[in-house]
């Protein structure tokens, strides 16, 4: 009925039964990998409007109903300063810029990160 692939058991028609450890590390949207995996694709484009708009509701004029993902990597403003990598980057055909970022701690320097990207 299913051959073992490592960690992962394979079924009949598709299904996967996965070490619940795994799933939770991985797909849990608090982990960076699967919070850009998520948010940051192109085929997820849906989602991410959904959870903008409904986080964003109170501040915007309007619903989002598109948008176009930019490159997360920016560079330094300043030469020799390191370039900045977001988790997303994206704006909407208004040209207001949104960026994404998954942060479950306090971090030293967020804030001023965050005020000198929003220029």
């Amino acid at each position: 009925m299913h051959r073992n692939c490592g960690k992962l058991k394979w079924f009949k028609k598709n299904t996967y039964l996965c070490n619940l450890n795994l799933v939770k590390k991985y797909l849990n949207p608090k982990n960076d990998v699967a919070f850009k995996r998520i948010f940051g694709i192109k085929k997820n484009k849906r989602i991410l409007i959904s959870m903008l708009n409904a986080v964003l509701k109170n501040q915007l004029h309007k619903p989002i109903k598109n948008i176009e993902f930019l490159s997360p990597i920016q560079p330094p403003e300043v030469v020799g300063s390191k370039k900045v990598l977001l988790d997303v980057l994206c704006q909407d055909k208004d040209g207001c810029k949104y960026i994404i970022e998954m942060q479950i701690g306090h971090a030293d320097g967020f804030e001023e990160r965050g005020a000198i990207l929003c220029g």
